[in-house]
């Protein structure tokens, strides 16, 4: 059977042949993450654009400039008429016009920040008298001066709010005259600027419907490869690994060991026996046990492959001392199983051969020691075959 060996061998294969079946779905995952994070920066820049013409559209909205300077023309009245009031009793007021004034401090502020001053800008001279800003910081300055108002005090202060609205009233005459006008623009603008957005945005739905069904077929496709080389990859007799499985498990598990591995390889005794005497179906369910047998023993990564009518090849990740306790627990279990009532009539008996092979590369040469010594243990047990032959390791063994 030692035809066998230059065909389980690991063929060789092209760098890109190794980089497309180890890394394939690492590479489709890839492609499928640089197309979609291109589609992502792409609609990322367009929905900052838009980003951008939306924030300056509403920065100038002169509306909300407007009712800010209305919203202070109201408080300049109404801390006139305070400050008025309150010199019939500053001590009872004082508290009421420090209020006050803040928040008319607070207002006057607003006039300075980009979105409210740009109301007030006409060809870039703006129409807010400066003098509104002196105003205000002389009666911060008359506030935080003084620990008690007085009547004089509240006197300057109802003489600076009253200046203060009229300076104020005379600023926004021009802009509530250009309202209008801008509110039209601004509207148009906005328009535009949508439409633009809903032509990216459908676009965007189609390229990522794309997308998705491109990624579904992919992974349809991924699919039916995995079932069809799963099924390619095992045994239908025993499901056990095929000569396909154990050259996938070569090239796989076990070309990550670095201390080497077991490859043994097993025969079963008598098979053609069996097959004279008692029909091939009977020879089927003795292979069958064999394989269910060697895959019990079986651990971790070790790969049980049946690569010919009775013979198997095991992968193990032991040493060959170990290897060879794990099949005898694979004779003894068959042993045990012939004696059942089911088997009484089959007597199911192995042969065995093991050899070191320190790395898939010479898996050839430990796979004919391992063949050369199944067949001596096979010969030896012919001549006794009550007897266990451990043979002692030879000279030229690969890798002892």
């Amino acid at each position: 059977m030692k035809h066998f060996h230059d065909r389980i061998a690991p063929p060789k294969v092209t760098s890109t042949q190794t980089l497309w079946r180890n890394f394939s779905e690492r590479l489709i995952g890839i492609v499928v993450f640089v197309i979609g994070l291109a589609l992502i920066t792409s609609f990322a820049l367009r929905i900052g654009y838009v980003k951008q013409q939306v924030e300056t559209l509403v920065s100038a909205d002169r509306d909300q400039g407007l009712w800010t300077a209305t919203q202070i023309q109201v408080e300049l009245l109404e801390f006139e008429k305070l400050t008025h009031v309150a010199k019939s009793s500053p001590d009872t007021f004082e508290n009421e016009v420090r209020t006050d004034f803040d928040i008319l401090y607070s207002r006057l502020s607003q006039v300075l920040e980009p979105n409210i001053a740009i109301v007030f800008y006409e060809e870039g001279v703006s129409s807010i008298p400066t003098e509104i800003i002196d105003i205000r910081d002389q009666m911060a300055a008359i506030i935080d001066l003084n620990d008690n108002l007085n009547v004089q005090e509240l006197e300057k202060l109802a003489s600076f709010a009253s200046n203060a609205n009229h300076l104020w009233k005379s600023s926004i005459g021009l802009v509530l005259q250009e309202n209008r006008e801008y509110k039209v623009l601004v509207r148009q603008q906005m328009v535009e600027t949508l439409k633009s957005v809903q032509s990216q945005l459908w676009m965007a739905v189609a390229i990522s419907a794309a997308l998705q069904l491109l990624v579904i077929l992919i992974l349809i496709l991924r699919v039916k490869y995995q079932k069809a080389r799963n099924h390619n990859l095992k045994d239908s007799l025993t499901g056990c690994a095929s000569r396909a499985g154990l050259q996938y498990a070569l090239k796989n598990s076990f070309n990550r060991t670095k201390s080497g591995f077991s490859v043994a390889v097993v025969d079963v005794n008598n098979l053609k026996m069996v097959n004279d005497k008692f029909g091939h179906k009977a020879g089927d369910l003795v292979i069958q046990s064999v394989g269910s047998a060697l895959n019990k023993v079986s651990r971790g990564i070790d790969c049980t492959a049946r690569i010919g009518g009775d013979e198997f090849v095991l992968l193990l990740d032991a040493s060959v001392e170990q290897s060879e306790l794990i099949l005898e627990r694979a004779r003894e279990h068959l042993e045990k199983l012939s004696n059942t009532e089911n088997f009484k009539k089959l007597e199911m008996q192995i042969s065995f051969g093991v050899a070191y092979c320190p790395q898939p590369s010479q898996f050839n040469d430990a796979m004919s020691l391992a063949d050369e010594r199944m067949y001596r243990q096979k010969n030896a047990e012919r001549k006794n075959k009550h007897s266990v032959i451990r043979l002692p390791p030879d000279n030229n063994i690969v890798g002892v």
